[in-house]
């Protein structure tokens, strides 16, 4: 995988930093460009671990699940989640931090998704539900199979955020499909972008016969391989 330059990822948990390395290892990571990867050994679930990391440095910050295990708890994993979450939103809002960085939250059991605006969660995946659905789909529209695979896989593609000045110059007046357009002759698929000085992506957009004026600087997210 590639990233943008300067991206860096900490990895936060109780597991040994040697076992990790070696269970990323066997999972067949072999290392990415442009990001640097570093270790922190702690619970997400106390303070004082959290304090140490100080989650307000990050511009996101994302809770993964455990491992159910043998009994099955979904319930039990999500309650560490929602502990963790709260834990690091209540250290962002301290550092002045809440409204410009990212929390996003892995759940296992869709019940605790009424739970998730207490944490002010920017946004959440319940895993076992995106598995069914894609599932689902491809059982639905097998053709599909091949594009899931590859934005799922490893070594397919990947989101990228791109500066609108790789396809267009400031001034043009451009739709949406116009912009994507450009975008496939450099073997790209795009599907959003977000103006200069806006806070969020506009994804899919509904009227994409909509003529724009555009800025180089405005970013694009595409699909691609880089």
């Amino acid at each position: 995988a590639e990233y943008m330059g300067g991206s860096s990822l900490t990895l936060m948990c109780t597991l040994p930093v040697e076992e990790r390395l070696a269970q990323l290892a066997d999972g067949g990571f072999t290392g990415a460009r442009n990001l640097v990867l570093e270790h922190f050994v702690g619970s997400p679930t106390l303070r004082r671990d959290l304090r140490r990391l100080d989650p307000s440095q990050f511009d996101c910050v994302v809770v993964l699940s455990d491992d159910v295990g043998e009994n099955g708890d979904e319930m039990s994993t999500d309650s560490k989640s929602m502990v963790a979450m709260l834990l690091v939103r209540d250290l962002q809002l301290k550092a002045g931090r809440e409204q410009n960085a990212t929390l996003i939250a892995e759940i296992l059991d869709p019940r605790t998704t009424s739970l998730i605006a207490n944490a002010k969660c920017s946004d959440y995946v319940v895993s076992n539900e995106l598995v069914s659905m894609v599932l689902a789909q491809v059982a639905e529209q097998p053709d599909m199979a091949s594009v899931i695979q590859q934005i799922f896989s490893e070594k397919g593609s990947d989101l990228h955020i791109k500066r609108a000045g790789r396809y267009l110059t400031t001034g043009e007046e451009l739709s949406f499909n116009e912009v994507l357009a450009r975008a496939q002759f450099l073997h790209e698929i795009v599907i959003g972008y977000r103006r200069e000085g806006q806070d969020r992506f506009i994804i899919n957009p509904i009227d994409k016969t909509e003529r724009l004026l555009w800025a180089e600087a405005d970013e694009i997210v595409t699909v691609s391989l880089q």
